[in-house]
């Protein structure tokens, strides 16, 4: 199960780390949101993808753990993707980052209803390159855990 698997990674006994897909359509994103990544101890970078097409197809390439997915994206967007990923990779944790996810907001429900384990708001472009709190929570949520390196279940808001 992956959530075990992260939790033994978070507490760093797991064997390997949590291998981690970026899906997003701006290339400076990915580049942000890989450099927050890389160089964790436990969490290891295996795809940057363009769009949700593209993520299903790196499915069949990589072992994936999580996916930090974008809503909006040409080709095929975020929230269509998702349940084809999660079908096609059980146990496949998704993090959605978007600009369009925040507490309540129709898209992040949608997104949980749909299967996403988390949801980030995530900051513009410019923004994202210097946002601490992003970059903790984004390596929180791949590991799994909260910041103070706690250990829980992905799934954090609840669907109507």
């Amino acid at each position: 199960m992956i959530a075990a698997r992260m939790q033994a990674v978070a507490r760093g006994t797991a064997p390997c780390p949590v291998r981690v897909m970026i899906c997003d359509d701006s290339a400076v994103i990915r580049g942000a949101i890989a450099n927050m990544l890389t160089g964790q101890q436990g969490i290891e970078v295996v795809a940057k993808v363009v769009n949700g097409r593209a993520a299903l197809d790196a499915l069949k390439l990589h072992t994936i753990d999580v996916v930090v997915l974008d809503i909006e994206m040409p080709v095929m967007d975020g929230l269509t993707a998702l349940p084809l990923l999660l079908a096609a990779a059980p146990g496949l944790s998704v993090i959605m980052a978007s600009t369009l996810t925040t507490r309540g907001a129709e898209v992040t429900m949608k997104a949980l209803r749909l299967g996403a384990a988390d949801y980030l708001p995530k900051p513009s472009a410019n923004a994202v390159l210097g946002d601490q709190r992003f970059a903790q929570d984004i390596r929180a949520g791949a590991l799994g855990t909260d910041e103070n390196e706690e250990p829980h279940q992905l799934v954090l808001a609840e669907s109507d």
